[in-house]
């Protein structure tokens, strides 16, 4: 998830050059919420800064349906009162923003794996 279409469009890229197979996008919580629940989600990669609902309501609302669902925030923040909220709500890992393929191929791959990261 992700508000602004240039860097929703790259991402989708990465990620399927990377070998995801299916990847949905959507520009909103919202739109997001109805992709999980009317779909095969298998992660979300998801940005803190949006709007209408932001990265970490959307994370609290699925972790309510989906506890398991391996949920990666790219973010640009980095203080320590934000970083914790978001692993209470669930959060399994973060990018930080700015970022390269690379360290987007290292965080999926750890999330597919199951890997902490």
């Amino acid at each position: 998830m992700e508000d602004q279409a240039e860097i929703r469009a790259l991402l989708c890229s990465a990620l399927r050059h990377l070998g995801v197979g299916v990847v949905k996008e959507a520009r909103d919580g919202g739109a997001a919420m109805e992709a999980i629940v009317n779909g095969d989600v298998t992660m979300v990669v998801c940005d803190w800064n949006m709007p209408n609902m932001n990265g970490i309501d959307f994370l609290k609302h699925v972790r309510k349906t989906r506890p398991d669902l391996p949920f990666l925030m790219m973010t640009a923040r980095s203080d320590k009162e934000s970083l914790i909220a978001a692993k209470e709500a669930g959060v399994n890992a973060f990018l930080r923003k700015p970022f390269t393929p690379a360290q987007l191929e290292a965080k999926v791959s750890n999330l597919v794996e199951g890997a902490p990261v």
